[in-house]
């Protein structure tokens, strides 16, 4: 019975070997040639997300937003594509002071406005005009809603609006300890 178990093993141990031989056998190929695979250079694919970023970031670069709106080079290019691909926005008033917001209305629509405003009609021509050029970064063949989109987006980052005033309460007519 041992004899058998060795015979087995013996037996086993040859049909192994036999294996691993033919196993080198099929992974080795003489034709191989390691430079082929070093020359050949694995394209890079980048998300749309990134390219986006790297125009944006060109954008800034070769260009720069018009003075009204500098603060733009501060911010990052995260945030402006967020302007550019956010919802699309039409409440101006929530963005700008009410003068401007007419003036804005005013604008677009054509009009002529005379009332004093912290925007003028160059002010609005130059950020729509970047704001064109950051849309043709991340969006193909951008519409004028976009455009008036991405500027409410970009005013609203600006703080043009002054906050509502804060009722203060005195305290010392009032209890605070209950």
């Amino acid at each position: 019975m041992i004899h058998n178990l060795i015979n087995k093993r013996i037996s086993l141990q040859l049909y192994l070997n036999t294996f691993y031989f033919f196993e080198m056998e099929l992974f080795s190929d003489a034709s191989y040639d390691s430079s082929e695979e070093e020359e050949e250079e694995e394209e890079e694919i980048y998300c749309q997300r990134e390219l986006d970023y790297w125009e944006l970031e060109s954008l800034l670069d070769s260009r720069g937003p018009p003075p009204i709106v500098g603060y733009l080079k501060k911010i990052g290019v995260v945030a402006l594509r967020g302007c550019i691909i956010g919802k699309l926005r039409t409440d101006i008033d929530r963005v700008v002071d009410p003068s401007s917001a007419l003036c804005w209305k005013s604008f677009w629509s054509g009009d002529t406005y005379e009332d004093t405003s912290h925007f003028s009609y160059e002010d609005w021509d130059a950020i729509g005009e970047f704001c064109m050029q950051m849309c043709d970064c991340c969006v193909f063949e951008p519409t004028i809603e976009h455009v008036r989109s991405c500027m409410i987006y970009v005013l609203q980052l600006g703080k043009f609006v002054c906050p509502p005033p804060r009722c203060i309460v005195p305290t010392m007519f009032y209890d605070v300890s209950r």
